[in-house]
Order: structure tokens, then sequence, then C-alpha cells
């Protein structure tokens, strides 16, 4: 026992040093967890600035690629519009052809039972 306890324990007896004792060690247990929540919050941050940072290298790395013109390979250009436009509307006739000959074929059926 150093002469600082021994003296805290003569003067104002073991009772309230007891006290003391244990309300210091709650206020270290208080202090503990709310270094370990601090320190998980910290992580997940780390964690999501780790993300972050691979996402721009990985736009970045993506937008510095060109094509033989020098057009980058992730611009579609505006012409290529009509093009797409086309290329929907001939989905939709295949898909409409497609449906009718399902109805001829049930209709054919029904009619051979």
């Amino acid at each position: 026992m150093t002469l600082e306890i021994f003296l805290w324990v003569v003067t104002f007896g073991i009772g309230p040093f007891i006290g003391y004792c244990v309300h210091a060690a709650l206020a270290n247990i208080k202090t503990a967890s709310a270094i370990a929540l601090v320190s998980k919050r910290l992580k997940e941050i780390e964690d999501n600035q780790e993300r972050i940072d691979q996402t721009c290298t990985t736009t970045l790395e993506m937008h510095q690629h060109y094509d033989g013109d020098g057009t980058p390979l992730w611009y579609i250009p505006r012409s290529w519009a009509a093009t797409q436009v086309k290329i929907v509307d001939i989905c939709q006739e295949i898909s409409q052809t497609q449906v009718s000959i399902a109805s001829c074929l049930e209709r054919m059926e029904r009619r051979e039972k």
C-alpha cells in the first residue's frame, strides 16, 4: 500500500476508499466502452473511405481509355440515339410477331382436337 492510500484510509476510513475505487473503476469502464465505440466508428469510416478511394480510382482508370479516333470508350455519341430507337422498334416488332405466331399455333392446336 502506498503512503497516499494509507493516509486516505486513515483519514476517511475504508468505506469511502472502497467507494472511491469502485467509482474510479466504473469511470474507467465507461471510458473504455466509449473508446471502443469511437474506435469501431473510426474503423467503419476508414473502410468507407477505402471503398470510395477504390471507386474513384476505377472510374479514373475507365475514363482514361480511348479508341483509335481519340474518343473516350465510355462516351456514347448522340448520333447513336437514332440507331438505338430503331433497335428498340425492331425488337418490339419481333416481339409482336412472336405473339402472333404463338396465337396462330394455339388456334391450330385447338382445331386438331
